[in-house]
């Protein structure tokens, strides 16, 4: 979305991302009350009365933590005339830190004021390397994306962010063949490996990981390898498909 003339504000539970966030102007907002060593018991009520109060235009959340507000609203919604809504205020929600769920790319935005307007935003990256990808709510519908992923070609995590390349090594396995996806023979998966501004260059103090995960290339440019599985489809859009330490062999073929 277009957010030029935007009064922006900015809600989460995380200090960091606040400080980060304040640091660059934005006014933040961390709900009074959430249990920052066990979000996972988080008080619906408390963010949901922060949302109307203070109608923050950017959320960030744990994935556990808007599950929880969800399921609260979808039950109270339920049982209720009175509809438990986000704020038409709401333009970007986003999570991080781990999976969340295809169907709340869906769920919240149905249960904003606005739902034309508020999306779902899920980055893709690692500790060495973030952001890598980005992807919302509108671009998942928009492209089919959805459907495909319930139908097991993996997870779309978006375009890659702009300056970062993304290759895939078909042949981290050697012989063994990369997995084809069901009707379509031309997808098969390799290691992500990606370079770019927001990838770290070396380990510090730490050979043996830049043997395993860092490439030097002409111009001392430095690919990292992630250790995530995936591919990238016709659109440019990189799918990720579980972890390589996780893959197992299955008549000569990577499963």
């Amino acid at each position: 979305p277009d957010l030029a003339n935007t009064p922006r504000s900015f809600m989460t539970h995380n200090f960091i991302h606040a400080f980060v966030m304040n640091s660059i102007g934005i006014t933040t907002l961390i709900p009074d009350g959430i249990p920052f060593s066990t979000l996972a018991q988080t008080d619906p009520t408390i963010v949901l009365k922060c949302f109307h109060q203070f109608k923050p235009q950017f959320a960030l959340f744990s994935p556990i933590v808007w599950i929880r507000i969800v399921e609260f609203m979808q039950e109270q919604n339920s049982k209720n005339e009175k509809k438990y809504l986000f704020p038409s205020s709401l333009i970007l929600a986003c999570t991080g830190g781990a999976p969340i769920p295809i169907k709340y790319h869906s769920t919240i935005p149905e249960l904003s004021e606005n739902p034309q307007l508020t999306q779902l935003f899920t980055p893709y990256g690692a500790t060495e390397c973030l952001p890598l990808c980005v992807i919302g709510s509108g671009e998942l519908a928009d492209t089919g994306s959805i459907d495909r992923i319930r139908q097991g070609y993996g997870v779309c995590v978006g375009l890659p962010c702009k300056g970062i390349q993304v290759e895939i090594d078909h042949t981290v396995f050697g012989d063994h063949e990369s997995q084809v996806y069901r009707d379509d023979a031309s997808i098969k998966f390799g290691e992500i490996v990606v370079t770019g501004p927001s990838v770290s260059r070396q380990y510090k103090y730490n050979d043996e990981a830049n043997r395993d995960f860092k490439i030097k290339r002409d111009n001392n440019v430095i690919w990292h390898r992630t250790g995530d599985m995936g591919h990238v489809d016709k659109t440019g859009r990189v799918w990720y498909s579980g972890r390589k330490v996780q893959c197992v062999f299955v008549n000569n073929c990577v499963v």
